[in-house]
């Protein structure tokens, strides 16, 4: 197999969070196509876990989602941002909580049809009480669940953030 070949890109809108490109790539068979993609800088993620075992989650409305959902905190990388710094702010804004303790898991891609976001995904442990300003635009709800009440509200399809269960999924298998 060989990749793509991109043959044009046009960058048909520039935003805050992402920018939207319209390539047009050559495919190994031969065929032209079209793909739409999202241009994203990156994000993190973590797994808050207290000394008893607890994970602790953030609480909030998602306007495309058109629901609460409950998540794990994450946040969007700045440009050049390494992302256990950028784990380790989000967590002290938006659930005001510093790590003792940074632990890479894996990256992942949310949506690879038409998203370069990537997303890095770490445990954090030895969490000690340490805020900063929460950003302007998100109203957030902190709380804590044993993996037992986790699995089951994954189960139930209470959670049902991709990173979230994926990331919640992998620390508890390792701990059980």
């Amino acid at each position: 197999m060989i990749p793509d070949k991109l043959l044009e890109s046009e960058t048909v809108y520039k935003g805050k969070i992402f920018d939207i490109k319209k390539d047009k790539v050559l495919l190994e068979n031969g065929n032209v196509a079209r793909r739409d993609v999202l241009v994203h800088k990156g994000a993190c993620a973590a797994v808050p876990l207290t000394k008893d075992k607890k994970i602790v989650f953030v609480k909030q409305y998602r306007h495309p989602a058109g629901e609460f959902l409950l998540e794990i905190p994450a946040g969007g990388l700045e440009i050049g941002e390494d992302p256990k710094e950028c784990i380790v702010r989000e967590l002290q804004e938006e659930i005001g909580y510093k790590p003792g303790q940074v632990e890479f898991l894996f990256q992942l891609f949310l949506a690879p049809g038409y998203s370069s976001e990537k997303l890095f995904c770490f445990l954090c442990t030895d969490l000690e009480v340490s805020s900063l300003p929460c950003d302007d635009d998100e109203n957030l709800k902190v709380l804590t669940l044993d993996f037992d009440e986790i699995r089951c509200k994954i189960n139930k399809g209470e959670i049902k953030d991709a990173k979230t269960v994926a990331c919640c999924l992998a620390v508890i298998n390792r701990f059980l």
